[in-house]
């Protein structure tokens, strides 16, 4: 149903609600109980009931059915929010019982609640959590001046949809990545100034795109661009431009995820279209950076028939319909979960699951 791609790792959320994860695990980042790397798909410990998975660099986070988050992995800075800040092998449960669902950023996570509440928790040095102070381990709520629709978590900043389609941004700033047109870190959120009418968003490192319009969906992007990622045939940061219209305005109607420095859409044909950034190891499978998105044919070789897709930092990962998982990009440790180390240009099946 959904999968999470994060670092050196990647998981995936079945309908039933179990997760498996699968990569690099160091620092417990696949739940399993140990500290044993997997190639292949394995079953997170005690969570059979998720609606909602995220993966942060070496972190992941789900929400349970009953409303509560749980996460594992690296627990540095208190991004598990247990209250703690160390690793953990399994899921860890937050005080968070009411969340509809869950975004992780590279160190921080935020918790999207009932009644459009914002929870963050983790990380704090740029003012990624939207509040006053240093790390925290466990959530607190963030400020806002209407109900949040949608959430996403960046490499050092954090970005928030509210319900009258105007968004806010907040922490790292270097690359324009909170759109108020200045290079200032913030701790708090500000508004992105071009912003309006959008539905969601997704941020990536150091950038962010968000589905905007109506009828006609499209996408407009901001932040850095060193790869191409904003999507717009450049390579210049903006504080918000739209990417490519001909192309975007009929690939983004469902779904965009953004990773380290490249991102994907959706489109409403349930197909995973490629589309704009670096790719270097495959995240996007040419072996040059792709600075508009390519056409719908070009864009079916990534994942025909997806129903869910998440970019990481150097591989991607779809969710088909027929319940099957591909991943691909750079192979090392594991991350593509088909039994092997090696890169892919082309999407290969994940071993493991059920």
């Amino acid at each position: 149903m959904q999968v999470a791609a994060g670092s050196d790792f990647s998981c995936a959320r079945l309908a039933g609600g179990r997760v498996y994860c699968w990569g690099a695990n160091a620092v417990g980042q696949l739940g399993r109980g140990s500290a044993a790397a997997s190639n292949t798909a394995v079953q997170v410990m005690g969570l059979e009931d998720a609606v909602d998975l995220d993966a942060g660099t070496v972190h992941a986070c789900a929400v349970r059915a009953t409303g509560r988050v749980v996460c594992w992995g690296d627990g540095g800075n208190g991004r598990l929010g247990d209250g703690f800040k160390m690793d953990r092998l399994a899921p860890v449960e937050t005080a968070v019982t009411d969340a509809v669902r869950v975004a992780t950023g590279g160190e921080h996570t935020c918790a999207l609640r009932v009644g459009g509440l914002l929870s963050c928790w983790g990380r704090n040095d740029r003012g990624q959590l939207g509040v006053a102070g240093g790390d925290l381990a466990v959530a607190t709520e963030v400020t806002l001046p209407l109900r949040v629709v949608d959430v996403s978590g960046g490499g050092k900043h954090s970005c928030a949809i509210l319900e009258d389609g105007s968004g806010l941004c907040w922490g790292e700033n270097g690359a324009r990545q909170l759109g108020d047109g200045s290079m200032t870190d913030r701790g708090a959120p500000t508004v992105v100034t071009t912003l309006a009418a959008a539905r969601d968003v997704a941020s990536g490192g150091d950038f962010n795109c968000a589905r905007v319009g109506g009828a006609r969906v499209q996408v407009a992007c901001w932040g850095g661009n060193a790869g191409g990622q904003l999507g717009d045939g450049s390579t210049d940061r903006s504080a918000a431009r739209r990417a490519d219209r001909r192309r975007v305005s009929r690939m983004a109607r469902s779904q965009l995820t953004a990773g380290d420095a490249a991102t994907l859409a959706r489109g409403s044909t349930t197909v995973a279209l490629c589309s704009a950034g670096a790719s270097n190891s495959g995240r996007v499978p040419r072996r040059r950076h792709v600075l508009r998105p390519p056409d719908a044919r070009f864009g079916r070789r990534c994942a025909a028939a997806s129903v869910h897709v998440s970019a990481g930092a150097e591989h991607t990962c779809a969710a088909r319909g027929d319940g099957t998982a591909l991943c691909w990009g750079t192979g090392a440790d594991g991350r593509l979960g088909n039994d092997d180390t090696v890169d892919s240009l082309v999407p290969v099946a994940v071993v493991g699951l059920p």
